[in-house]
């Protein structure tokens, strides 16, 4: 009679990359063949695309705030990033693994992060942003790049602050994407190419210039970005919600269509 025990090597590989992480999670503590089976990156990659699973795989925590991490970033690992004004953490929670990422210098109340990855290298990245004011009292945002797999931070470009966030970064296929705008151009979309390590301007559904306008981006599918639209100038009781092409189409423009609108009744 053949056994779990007498299974070869690669259809018991085959059977397991079928089964949710979450399950896998409690079943590596009853075998050590599994258990090290488990934290091979090619059979965590091969569980991502096999197993159906669609869920967020990862958080990123800053300051008391919580920032999904959605899509397949390229089968990356399920992974989350704990921080506070003092400290760093990644933790795999499927493997259970935790690391404690030493700042550079030192970490600020006002830094944001940004959890990524990079295509090129086969790297994740961690995207940190401080912002401050130089001596001359002008704000800039100083950019720094944490690679996971040197366990090394590099200083990116410093430039000064022109735009403003308005939201929350979301990440999907390996890149953040924030609302930001300036008094030129109003909101704006930007996102942060983890590839190529810079900040790319896209376009938005709608044209705003007031700052007290609600904006909030979110992630359909893994696949497609929405956003969520309040013009507070107004006094209107409308919400708009907009929804992207396919972010993975290569070569083709962010094209956005009209899915919902609310209307507050009072």
């Amino acid at each position: 009679m053949m056994t779990i025990a007498n299974l070869p090597n690669g259809l018991e590989s085959e059977i397991l990359a079928r089964v949710p992480a979450k399950s896998l999670q409690a079943l590596k503590t009853t075998w050590k063949r599994w258990y090290a089976l488990f934290r091979v990156p090619k059979f965590v990659e091969k569980n991502k695309k096999m197993s159906g699973e669609a869920a967020r795989e990862s958080m990123l925590l800053s300051n008391r705030e919580v920032y999904s991490i959605a899509g397949d970033l390229h089968n990356i690992e399920p992974s989350h990033l704990l921080s506070s004004p003092d400290s760093l953490v990644v933790w795999n929670p499927c493997t259970g693994q935790r690391k404690m990422i030493k700042p550079r210098t030192r970490y600020q109340s006002t830094d944001t992060f940004a959890l990524g990855y990079s295509s090129r290298c086969r790297s994740y990245k961690i995207l940190r942003c401080d912002h401050h004011q130089n001596e001359e009292k002008v704000w800039t945002v100083e950019t720094e790049m944490y690679d996971l797999c040197s366990d090394s931070w590099r200083v990116l470009d410093s430039c000064a602050l022109d735009y403003g966030m308005y939201c929350s970064g979301v990440s999907l296929r390996g890149d953040t994407y924030f609302v930001a705008g300036d008094k030129d151009s109003g909101f704006f979309l930007m996102k942060f190419d983890f590839t190529e390590e810079r900040f790319v301007r896209l376009p938005l559904p709608f044209q705003s210039f007031n700052p007290e306008d609600t904006a909030v981006l979110s992630v359909v599918r893994d696949e497609k970005l929405s956003v969520c639209h309040q013009d507070i100038l107004a006094w209107s009781n409308v919400m708009r919600i907009w929804v992207s092409n396919k972010v993975d189409e290569e070569g083709k423009e962010l094209t956005w269509r009209k899915d919902f609108v609310f209307q507050k009744i009072i």
